[in-house]
């Protein structure tokens, strides 16, 4: 796994942090540049970090804060529904 010296958000494919990954460092206002818009399945996220899943892009929709690693999103109803995040260290 990658950990940048701050903040991280790594965004799996599927459950239990398995298959593709995508990594993300700072706020994105949309996944679909990446190809993970309503693909995620689990999350990992970095030390001290706070993530904020948003069900549409540009931080709309349903939102749901993450602050430790989350192996199955859709017990969170975001399972392959994130569309945009923000992250904050705090």
């Amino acid at each position: 796994i990658f950990y940048c010296a701050y903040m991280i958000a790594d965004r799996f494919k599927d459950k239990n942090f398995q298959g593709f990954v995508w990594k993300f460092t700072q706020d994105t206002a949309s996944f679909e540049d990446f190809g993970c818009q309503d693909k995620a399945s689990s999350l990992r996220v970095g030390p001290g970090t706070t993530v904020t899943l948003f069900e549409h892009p540009k931080f709309g929709g349903a939102a749901v804060q993450y602050n430790t690693d989350t192996a199955d999103l859709g017990l969170t109803k975001m399972g392959d529904k994130g569309s945009g995040c923000k992250i904050v260290k705090a």
